[in-house]
């Protein structure tokens, strides 16, 4: 299965989260196992980087970035019409975040129905087949 791969999966495992952080981290592991291709934007990688520098943690920020570009996991470039096109969504969906937007419009471009995500509000987008809990 080839699959998007969201910000907070990372979020959840690298924080070792008492709730997610297993999931999130089994998530990974099929990544790892060559069971799921994963696929990030670079915006991602720019969300993990944002949360870490929130905490100063900048050792953690570079630790994090890079065992996702040394992972299994395919880096792609957001456009400039991901972007566009996500700020023509917002309109529609304005309870969802523009960098949320701006994935699934990454998602659309590449053809990616499936997503591991905890973000409930995946499910209102069409075409997006959200996954976490029971993998």
């Amino acid at each position: 299965m080839k699959a998007f791969i969201d910000t907070n999966v990372f979020i959840y495992a690298l924080e070792e989260h008492p709730r997610f952080g297993e999931q999130s981290s089994l998530i990974l592991g099929r990544v790892d196992s060559g069971e799921v291709e994963g696929v990030v934007s670079t915006l991602v990688l720019m969300e993990v980087c944002w949360f870490l520098e929130a905490g100063n943690r900048v050792e953690a920020m570079e630790y994090a970035i890079n065992q996702i570009i040394n992972s299994r996991l395919l880096i792609v470039d957001v456009t400039g019409s991901d972007v566009l096109d996500a700020v023509r969504l917002r309109r529609e969906y304005v309870a969802i975040d523009l960098n949320d937007l701006i994935n699934y419009r990454v998602m659309m471009r590449l053809g990616l129905k499936n997503i591991f995500s905890n973000d409930a509000h995946f499910r209102r987008l069409p075409g997006v087949e959200p996954r976490f809990e029971g993998l």
